[in-house]
């Protein structure tokens, strides 16, 4: 098979009822037989999964362009992916999470695009999230102008799902942007990471993905500690990748700041309250905002983890109430 223009990869575990569907929707989309591989990486999944994947190999039920790839150990999502990046044979990497799908015709719209505009480093497009039955979805953006990936972060919405883009392979293995492995969210940085590497990227108004959520997820974070820990560490490694870039360009910085802001606010207003007060005391001083910062609540809770602590182990038992009325005022 000669270099396809699409790597289709995809991170499985214990997700062997979703394989014929994954394959299906990937032979909808209006390519060619040679303009697509299918990459499975199992990740030590411990049920059945790899020996689904393999009977369709091995019964040549199954396209000759798909490849199964079994670690040996758990990486996690991130590693998943990293697996796949490495071995991929396409122009364009394209990601896909194990339960869920394309809409159908939809990289063949992507192909064209491409071919009309050659050397894009990024290609961005939308999805349509399916959460019990209801569909939502939501363009992005409205600029369809070609710029590099730090005008884009500075102008445009960036989605942090690395599913909702197109990757040039080169581009990414020539930059060495690959996922943190072994963590639990390992997406935001990575999406921003590419973006501010990116010399040429483009956004089309295009619905690729079909995103299922659901009861249970991994992106479900609850009271969980380790969870809610490592969404934190997340946050922690946006700020990082925003201070690599200060000195050289504040315009850049100053956006990448932006996203680290946006998700440490939510993270304290979700999760952290959630917590007992050893837990919030030991997030808030190993994962602090960024300052200066102009939001008072980031400043004053990185400046003073201690008192930030108590005031929230304070007004904790009041939180469900006004929870509750906000939902009924919204109703």
């Amino acid at each position: 098979m000669s270099n396809p223009i699409f790597s289709i990869i995809v991170p499985i575990y214990c997700g062997g009822q979703y394989i014929d569907a994954l394959i299906d929707t990937a032979a909808r989309q209006g390519l060619a037989p040679e303009e697509y591989e299918l990459i499975f990486v199992n990740d030590c999944s411990p049920d059945d999964t790899a020996a689904v994947i393999q009977s369709r190999i091995d019964n040549r039920i199954t396209p000759p362009h798909l490849t199964l790839i079994n670690h040996t150990v758990n990486k996690r999502q991130g590693g998943a992916r990293n697996t796949g990046m490495r071995v991929a044979k396409g122009e364009y990497i394209v990601f896909i999470d194990q339960d869920d799908s394309f809409a159908d015709g939809a990289l063949a719209k992507v192909r064209d695009y491409i071919k009309a505009n050659p050397g894009l480093d990024i290609v961005m497009y939308d999805f349509e999230l399916i959460n019990s039955g209801d569909v939502k979805h939501d363009m992005y953006n409205d600029s369809q102008e070609i710029m590099s990936g730090r005008k884009f972060i500075q102008t445009q919405q960036i989605p942090w799902c690395p599913w909702c883009y197109a990757y040039r392979r080169d581009f990414m293995l020539e930059n060495d942007i690959f996922f943190e492995e072994n963590v639990r969210f390992e997406d935001t940085d990575f999406t921003i990471r590419s973006t501010i590497a990116a010399k040429k990227m483009a956004y089309i108004p295009v619905k690729v993905v079909k995103y299922l959520y659901w009861e249970g997820q991994t992106c479900k974070i609850g009271e969980d500690f380790q969870r809610i820990y490592d969404y934190f560490k997340m946050s922690r490694r946006i700020r990082a990748v925003g201070e690599n870039v200060l000195d050289e360009d504040q315009a850049t910085a100053k956006a990448v700041m932006g996203h680290h802001h946006f998700m440490h606010k939510a993270n304290i207003q979700r999760y952290l309250w959630r917590l007992p007060f050893k837990q919030k005391l030991q997030i808030l001083r190993e994962c602090c905002a960024y300052t200066p910062c102009s939001d008072r609540m980031l400043s004053f809770s990185s400046r003073h983890p201690l008192a930030f602590a108590c005031i929230l182990q304070g007004v904790k038992p009041l939180l469900p109430i006004v929870r509750k009325v906000y939902l009924k005022l919204k109703k």
